[in-house]
């Protein structure tokens, strides 16, 4: 018998010795019962795919330090830029005297700005949370010439400028989110310390220019999401519409003109759990 006959009888004996061999490997193996790998897998996929271990301690420090914290039953704090149109509108003459008569000629007026938002809060639950919002923001300007208008009614310049500074108390209902996406809605009300200073040319009764300050009653609804960063910090975008007081007067002894101001405004910052 020529030697190239032998080559099939021993190849038939080495696989049937290196089959044990093979098995041992994972490289053959008895088929796995259904699971969550599939159907007649090997052990050796089963590991490839699970791991041979957990992962360590230091790579757990690391992951958590990516993963947002639990913020359940925690205060933070928030910041936020405030990009907002300012109004000042439905004006309305309230003056005794000549001016009585006349109707306001600017009924409305209005200033794009940027302010600030600070606030300290606490989170109740996975749902509810709240916090107290110190607002300022840019002084909103009124120019108007003449002043009013109508029969019998002097012809005068009205120059105003009106800061406003406001303390709010907000509720945010947080709804389910996915992942680190957590949208919201919220609701406030608090106090607007607001300070007109009015010039009126020519003068009224000799006096040129007066400051009136008060404090109202401000209210603001809205809606918005914080978005999971690091750890403890949050990426807060919203939207408000925040009315800072009605009955905002612009006024020198007789002459009296009287608006509301509010703000609609989109907020960018963030939340950082104590």
């Amino acid at each position: 018998m020529k030697v190239n006959q032998y080559w099939p009888i021993f190849g038939f004996l080495v696989s049937i010795f290196a089959l044990p061999v093979w098995a041992g490997f994972g490289i053959v193996g008895q088929d796995t019962p259904s699971d969550e790998y599939g159907n007649g897998q090997t052990g050796s996929f089963q590991r490839a795919i699970a791991g041979g271990s957990p992962i360590t301690a230091q790579e757990q420090a690391q992951l958590n330090k990516m993963l947002p914290e639990s913020d359940i039953q925690r205060y933070y704090g928030r910041l936020r830029l405030n990009f907002s149109t300012l109004t000042y509108g439905q004006l309305k003459n309230q003056s005794g005297g000549l001016d009585q008569g006349g109707a306001v000629y600017k009924k409305r007026t209005t200033a794009n700005q940027v302010g600030f938002e600070v606030a300290v809060g606490y989170i109740w639950s996975g749902s509810l949370r709240g916090d107290i919002e110190y607002l300022a923001n840019k002084n909103l300007n009124y120019a108007a010439s003449p002043a009013l208008i109508g029969s019998g009614v002097p012809s005068r310049q009205l120059n105003a400028q009106i800061k406003n500074n406001t303390l709010l108390a907000n509720l945010y209902y947080e709804l389910s989110g996915i992942y680190r996406f957590k949208p919201y809605i919220t609701g406030g009300a608090g106090l607007a310390v607001n300070s007109v200073q009015a010039t009126l040319l020519p003068p009224v009764g000799g006096s040129t220019s007066g400051t009136q300050r008060t404090m109202r009653f401000a209210w603001g609804l809205g809606a918005g999401m914080r978005i999971g960063v690091f750890s403890r910090w949050f990426l807060d975008v919203s939207y408000r519409y925040i009315n800072l007081g009605n009955k905002l007067s612009m006024q020198n002894q007789t002459f009296n003109i009287t608006g509301n101001s509010n703000m609609n405004a989109m907020s960018v910052g963030f939340i950082y759990l104590f």
